[in-house]
């Protein structure tokens, strides 16, 4: 082999190494972000019946869902003690579940926990309207679908809850956080809303840093 062409085919298989990690890399970040954001249609299909409770008893479990939503807005820590007295029953053995290993046990973890969360976490933006409510007596339970904002992402998120009725009102009793994602497979190339998605991401992605430079 001549020493041309020893560098020519030196020259194209680094080319071809370089194409091929830069292949790997776009790929491992397209897979990543596709984790949170891959359509489950069995998922979607369940969350449209809706549950068994009672219209009175809807209405309750989503007003309080809206105020916890509210206080996760706001992320006031002046307000911390009137909204854990407007959801938690001070009395009652309450559970709080997080994304991670944090859990919180008892009203006064608790609110260590909603504090935590209001000083360090992402935005929390639950879905307040699609909600899935069940309900036997004074107990309920519930799920909807959410998502957490930072300045670099957001991440979907599952909701759950356990409330019990206190006079007019609904008292949460259990909330579990828990990210709604799952590993991509091979089939969700061929899935037009994939790229859908992965597209709104891109443009989500644009907007924050034209945010930023202004």
């Amino acid at each position: 082999m001549g020493v041309r062409h020893q560098i020519n085919f030196t020259a194209k298989l680094l080319s071809m190494m370089v194409f091929a990690a830069l292949g790997f890399a776009a790929g491992f970040v397209a897979c990543t972000h596709a984790k949170g954001l891959l359509a489950d249609e069995d998922r979607d299909q369940y969350l449209r019946q809706k549950g068994d409770a009672p219209p009175a008893v809807r209405d309750g479990v989503q007003a309080a869902l809206i105020d916890l939503q509210s206080g996760y807005t706001k992320r006031n820590s002046m307000d911390l003690q009137l909204f854990m007295s407007k959801l938690f029953d001070r009395d009652k053995d309450v559970l709080l579940e997080g994304t991670d290993a944090d859990w919180a046990r008892g009203y006064n973890s608790a609110a260590q926990f909603v504090d935590r969360d209001w000083k360090y976490w992402g935005n929390l933006k639950l879905d307040t309207k699609d909600v899935v409510v069940w309900s036997r007596g004074d107990v309920a339970w519930m799920t909807t679908l959410g998502v957490v904002q930072t300045d670099k992402n957001q991440r979907p998120l599952r909701f759950t809850a356990i409330l019990n009725r206190d006079g007019a009102n609904w008292r949460f009793r259990q909330i579990s956080f828990q990210w709604e994602e799952r590993n991509p497979v091979p089939e969700d190339v061929l899935r037009a809303n994939t790229y859908r998605r992965l597209g709104e991401l891109i443009l989500h992605r644009i907007g924050l840093l034209f945010n930023r430079n202004l």
